[in-house]
């Protein structure tokens, strides 16, 4: 299960790193009154939420771990 999130959490930052190349040589072309310094600007918002995310699954595992080891 947090092999599998951090997977996914792999998967978003390669995603992330596409498109902030994609901005950065002119590729991004806004798209539905979306300009690509807004699809920046989301990804770099998220970013703290999704880290959260991480922290809590690790201390979730982590409460997992010690309770089957005490056992």
């Amino acid at each position: 299960m947090l092999s599998n999130a951090i997977a996914e959490w792999d998967k978003r930052i390669l995603q992330n790193r596409d498109v902030f190349l994609k901005v950065e040589v002119g590729e991004l072309e806004a798209t539905d009154g979306i300009t690509p310094m807004d699809v920046v600007a989301r990804i770099l918002n998220n970013q703290p939420s999704s880290l959260m995310w991480i922290d809590e699954k690790v201390r979730l595992f982590f409460h997992i771990f010690i309770f089957l080891s005490l056992s």
